[in-house]
This record gives structure tokens, C-alpha cells and sequence, in this order.
């Protein structure tokens, strides 16, 4: 089974990342457009595999609601006149009030050990800014990740962020001498 797929570029990218980021609720239209303008500066060709129309069915459908989170408004029992439906019923308590999305905490993106080469950190920023780079993510788990991830190897008797942060500088420093020497 093949995976159709569609290369876009210029003025279909725009429209499809402005679709795509209009679909997502939290999204104002002005937004989605600057969003998009600025992927379409920076984003040469976009290869996308699911077609716009899918995107908007698939966000749509996971925000909204199936039944009404608004109880439905009552008529007082003797006026005989149409229920208010924007009045809520005095006899029941409020609903809880939703947060709107714009309003919620922005949920934690998800760790990514590749987000930077530790090999071009080094050679670029040199083993003082690698070491703070590193020292500033603050958790020994993470650090784990990026060792592995990135085969750095860590002694085992390294523990806190800063001894393994060296460790990982020092562990970048033996590969890159390996790579110079197996390269000569």
C-alpha cells in the first residue's frame, strides 16, 4: 500500500498552513495568516500527505462537543410565554464555566533528544556554551535521553546534571577527536 503524498510550494503553501492552522481552535484568523506567512518564508517545499479537507474534518470533529454543555432554558410555569434561550433555569445551579481555549495552559511540548547536535554545538559554540546548553535543561532524565539518543557514552558513577553534562561535553569531545582522526 503506497501513501499518496503531494509536494506544495508559494501560494499553495500559504493557503494549505493557513487552513491548517485556521482548523486549530485557539487560532484567531489573523494568526493562522502569520503563521503561515512565516512557514512559507522558511519552509522551501512542503510534502503533506492528508488533504486539507481531511484536516478540518478530523480537528473539527475532535472539538466539538456532541451535546450542549448549556442546560436548556425553562418557562416559568404560569406565564405561558416561550422559554428565554439565552436565560439559564433559576432552579438549577450554573453549569461550570469552561475555560476557553485561548485561556488554557499551552500543553508541554514533548522532549526531543535531537533537537541540537551536541557534535555541531561543540564545533560551533565551543564546550563552555555545549556544557551551559546543557546544564540548562536541569533534568538528569532528559540528559540521559540526549546521551543515548545522540551515543554519547557517560560514565556510570556521573550523577547531577552538571557531573553528567560534563560527562556528555567530554563524551562529544572524544567522538569529534575520533571522527578527525579516522577522517586523517
Amino acid at each position: 500500500m503506497t501513501k499518496r503524498t503531494k509536494v506544495l510550494s508559494g501560494e499553495a503553501a500559504r493557503k494549505y498552513f493557513r487552513t491548517l492552522f485556521a482548523a486549530d481552535p485557539g487560532q484567531t484568523p489573523a494568526s493562522a495568516s502569520r503563521l503561515a506567512d512565516t512557514c512559507v518564508r522558511e519552509i522551501a517545499e512542503l510534502r503533506v500527505r492528508m488533504p486539507v479537507v481531511a484536516i478540518r474534518t478530523s480537528s473539527h470533529a475532535a472539538v466539538t462537543p456532541t451535546k450542549s454543555l448549556t442546560p436548556p432554558a425553562v418557562a416559568s410555569a404560569g406565564d405561558g410565554a416561550e422559554p428565554d434561550p439565552v436565560a439559564a433555569p433559576q432552579s438549577t445551579p450554573a453549569a461550570p464555566q469552561q475555560m476557553p481555549a485561548a485561556e488554557l495552559p499551552p500543553p508541554e511540548p514533548a522532549f526531543d533528544p535531537f533537537a541540537f547536535s551536541l557534535i555541531v554545538a561543540l564545533r560551533r559554540d565551543g564546550p563552555v556554551a555545549l556544557l551551559a546548553r546543557l546544564i540548562a535543561i536541569g533534568d538528569v532524565a532528559r540528559l540521559h535521553d540526549i546521551a543515548k539518543a545522540q551515543h554519547v557514552g557517560i560514565p556510570a558513577g556521573a550523577d547531577g546534571v552538571a557531573a553528567i553534562a560534563a560527562a556528555i561535553v567530554a563524551g562529544t569531545e572524544r567522538r569529534v577527536a575520533h571522527r578527525e582522526a579516522a577522517a586523517s
